[in-house]
């Protein structure tokens, strides 16, 4: 079941990937996210990109209140998740 936790409100690039910031606060996403879960980004474009979370970005100092944020993996570019996207997560574990 996909369950459409938020849309990008911004990104970042690390050396080890690319970071989505969903703009809600982790303490109102419908569901919790995990490191393997499977997602899937509607662009406004119309399109859609698979991929997965790699790992749950953490703000210091880190409260319910900051924004959902986590990481894609490497091969992952910004230009293929543009601001805006809504972002849905596919089957996790939690939902289940």
């Amino acid at each position: 079941m996909a369950t459409r936790i938020g849309n990008v409100d911004d990104l970042f690039d690390l050396k080890h990937g690319l970071v989505v910031v969903v703009d809600r606060p982790i303490a109102q996403l419908p569901i919790p996210v995990r490191i393997g879960d499977a997602v899937e980004f509607h662009t406004p474009r119309g399109t859609a990109l698979a991929s997965s979370v790699r790992g749950i970005e953490h703000a210091d100092p880190w409260t319910e209140k900051r924004f959902f944020a986590f990481l894609l993996p490497p091969e992952v570019v910004r230009g293929e998740v543009p601001l805006g996207s809504e972002v849905w997560v596919l089957g996790s574990a939690a939902a289940e």
